[in-house]
């Protein structure tokens, strides 16, 4: 194929049925990056050339330049990562020296010719916040290390009806709107696109690949009919207008994803006051929606006050989160939220697919907490969100529903200038190094980690707060610097100290603090190679002679590493999970337990091929999908929730060692769960890592494969530092286990803040009809 531009290439490529990404890089081959560039293609999962029509087909090479087929990676940030701009992606309103929380995007909306993000004036106003250097909306947030650029900016123009007399600007309200005798409340503003090009669409995508177009009007449910009118003599914030017949709404936000609801209220009466003006009582307009079933949530808090914590318990009854009383002033939360701080935003649409409202706010109780050991006042959230009217917001901007952007709309943005990072470093010099390093055995290793991990280290260093304290407070800039300089110094020696700090002293107290809050794969990868990194560096080396020590290394080998983990496993849709025991069926053959989501997820019926990984991405056929149950069933007279599923195993002398080892591994007993029992797991996500059950009564309302489920009798496993993940994506399926490594409970997924949820062994081995070598009461 020839084409005369980059751009060219890579719309074709972009063109092709599959493709979700394009870059310009390195090409790879068996783990190793070769100094030959490449056209990196991004697929969600790497298909059989003979599964592939002509169409869905990548060339091998374009204008001689070779292609290079890749998985694409995910990324989790504390929200929905986005490639592109689409409703319920987070956006955050940067301002240098303020710790602004991020929002969510609503929609992407046109008026006066131009393209616009909305969202909620608090999210993108940022409190008043108006420096003329700080206009910029990012998304996801915007980060010290310059690598993601703005999409938006806050308009500077009159516009009338703002609510603050700020004349400079406009697009945006923060007030109270009144349509026909009706007063709203509004909260919302519109960022004018300015990235170029921009990307993105109002096509809401669910999590399992689900779709919802909405449609191209507004629904306004103010004219549902009430059980009761509006009193003139009714106190502030009684309730009022409550719905006779709640009807269903869907919410999609950066925090809390997908989640459905109840409108409970229509309004209700509140006090207000400005200044230079007396309060008064207002009957306003404004949804508030309990979920049905929401998000399970937990989250614990330390209260600045403990002798508040009895007066405040009673403000959590009778709504969807309840507050238990813990030890030393901590409160705990707990239950199914509609909404978390974060999804601000959030669109919120009806059974017709129209918009019907804008997520405002959490409703809760207002306390003060400690945070970072500050007293810190904040909204506990009692499960409940309040939204605003979408037909009050769109009149109050000026928009109407022809306003909102059909899906395939190519955005229109302006050309931001982006300051280009200086080049630190002569990028022949940088070869010379690569060349040399793939000469050897530990040169390939050290390459193999750095190509591996230096996107998410720099992630670490910029966005976790124990990692950035240890990489500052040890001089780790100044270091680099250094180094970077001596790659062109071939007779410069290495820096021994700076600040009193040596770096091998600098470098063993990074890779522990990694350790503790790197993901799984990096995890594990330092648990193998650490020690010999950190042996490295010798007191006075040039680059040279550090490159000539590596022809002496033996790091460890990735499959001995293998060995060690938990069995990570992939369907042939490409789901991955875990493998949590070996247990037995009914004719006594040997079967491997696993989620029903990970086996039969994607579309992967009964006797689809399932694979082992290993950690350089090869794969190995161990079985095939032979069946499984999610959702509810009866064991011992309760009901309790299950996602199992078995694989039918191959017979093991087909199988390579490392898979066979890890086999050997798995739990060989059960136990019976119960709270405060301290359980540990093995996973590809998060490696190992320790917690409690909290409780075994735990309910939950999970949204899997497409369907909503009612989970109940569940364990909640907090982790047992509070400061790290129980688990995380890819963990599921594995043995929750005690002390003794018998399995107590089957992991299948976490809350918002990390806990672990599992079903109990009991149930799910009764379900599938298995059995384990030994059971124990426990």
């Amino acid at each position: 194929m020839t084409f005369t531009s980059k751009a060219e290439a890579f719309a074709s490529l972009m063109a092709i049925p599959g493709v979700m990404g394009v870059g310009l890089g390195w090409k790879e081959r068996a783990g190793h990056v070769l100094s030959e560039q490449a056209y990196r293609v991004y697929v969600r999962v790497k298909r059989p050339l003979f599964e592939l029509t002509p169409d869905e087909r990548i060339p091998s090479q374009i204008n001689g330049t070779q292609t290079d087929v890749h998985v694409i990676d995910e990324w989790a940030d504390g929200g929905a990562q986005n490639a592109f701009l689409t409703p319920g992606c987070q956006i955050t309103r940067y301002v240098p020296g303020k710790k602004i929380g991020p929002g969510t995007l609503t929609l992407l909306v046109e008026k006066g010719g131009k393209h616009y993000a909305l969202s909620c004036d608090h999210v993108l106003l940022a409190g008043q916040e108006l420096q003329t250097n700080a206009l910029e909306v990012y998304s996801p947030r915007h980060t010290s290390c310059d690598c993601r650029s703005p999409i938006a900016t806050i308009e500077r123009v009159a516009v009338q009806g703002a609510d603050d007399g700020d004349p400079a600007v406009g697009m945006r309200l923060d007030d109270i709107f009144e349509i026909d005798g009706k007063k709203f409340l509004v909260d919302a503003a519109l960022a004018l696109i300015t990235a170029k090009p921009a990307t993105g669409t109002n096509l809401i995508t669910l999590p399992g690949g689900t779709t919802v177009q909405l449609a191209q009007d507004l629904g306004d449910l103010s004219t549902l009919a009430s059980t009761s009118e509006p009193n003139p003599d009714t106190l502030a914030h009684d309730p009022m207008r409550v719905v006779t017949a709640p009807p269903t709404v869907y919410k999609l936000g950066a925090t809390t994803s997908y989640t459905t609801g109840k409108v409970v209220q229509l309004s209700s009466t509140r006090t207000f006051g400005a200044p230079g003006h007396l309060p008064e009582v207002l009957d306003v307009w404004q949804l508030t929606v309990t979920p049905s079933p929401g998000v399970s949530w937990t989250q614990d808090y330390q209260l600045a006050d403990p002798t508040v914590i009895d007066e405040l318990l009673p403000r959590w009854a009778g709504k969807p989160v309840t507050a238990t009383k813990l030890t030393n002033g901590w409160i705990r939360l707990s239950g199914s939220v509609y909404a978390l701080p974060g999804d601000s935003g959030s669109p919120v649409w009806d059974e017709n697919r129209k918009l019907v409202g804008i997520v405002t706010k959490v409703a809760g109780v207002n306390a003060k907490v400690i945070l970072d050991g500050n007293p810190v006042e904040i909204t506990l959230p009692n499960g409940l969100g309040q939204v605003q009217y979408s037909p009050a917001t769109f009149q109050a901007l000026g928009l109407s529903s022809a306003s909102i952007l059909a899906p395939g709309v190519q955005l229109r943005g302006n050309t931001v200038e982006v300051p280009r990072p200086q080049s630190l470093v002569d990028l022949r010099e940088f070869a010379v190094v690569r060349r040399a390093m793939e000469e050897t055995e530990g040169g390939r290793c050290l390459l193999d980690l750095v190509v591996r991990h230096l996107e998410s280290v720099t992630e670490l260093v910029h966005h976790r707060r124990r990692v950035k304290l240890v990489w500052h407070r040890n001089h780790g800039p100044a270091f680099a610097k250094l180094f970077i300089e001596a790659l062109g110094e071939p007779t410069r020696l290495l820096p021994e100290h700076v600040g009193g700090v040596t770096f091998k002293e600098a470098l063993e107290r990074f890779i522990d603090v990694l350790k503790l809050e790197a993901d799984g794969l990096l995890k594990r990868d330092l648990e193998c190679h650490g020690r010999w990194l950190a042996a490295l560096p010798r007191p006075k080396q040039t680059i040279a002679e550090l490159l000539a020590s590596l022809s002496v290394v033996r790091p460890s080998r990735r499959r001995e590493l293998a060995m060690t983990a938990a069995l990570q496993i992939a369907n042939a849709k490409g789901v991955p999970g875990t493998v949590g025991a070996l247990v037995r069926g009914e004719d006594g053959g040997l079967l491997l337990l696993a989620n029903h989501h990970v086996v039969f997820g994607g579309g992967a019926v009964k006797g689809d091929h399932v694979w082992a990984l290993d950690d350089d991405g090869g794969r190995v056929h161990i079985g095939h999908g032979l069946h499984g149950r999610l959702g509810r069933v009866t064991y011992g007279d309760q009901t309790h929730f299950v996602d199992c599923a078995v694989i039918g195993l191959r017979t093991r002398e087909l199988l390579p060692d490392w898979v066979n080892a890890a086999l050997d591994r798995l739990p060989q007993a059960t136990a019976s769960p119960r709270p405060g029992l301290a359980v540990q797991k093995l996973g590809p996500g998060t490696g190992h890592t320790r917690g409690v059950i909290a409780t075994v009564e735990h309910f939950d309302a999970p949204y899997i494969l497409g369907c909503a489920y009612q989970a109940p009798r569940q364990l909640l496993v907090d982790p047992a530092d509070p400061e790290l993940r129980f688990c995380g994506e890819g963990d599921s399926g594995a043995a929750v286990v005690d002390e003794s490594g018998r399995i107590v409970g089957l992991l299948w997924g976490t809350t918002g803040t990390s806990h672990g949820i599992a079903s109990p062994i009991g149930p799910v081995l009764h379900a599938l009809s298995v059995t384990l070598n030994e059971v124990s009461d426990g």
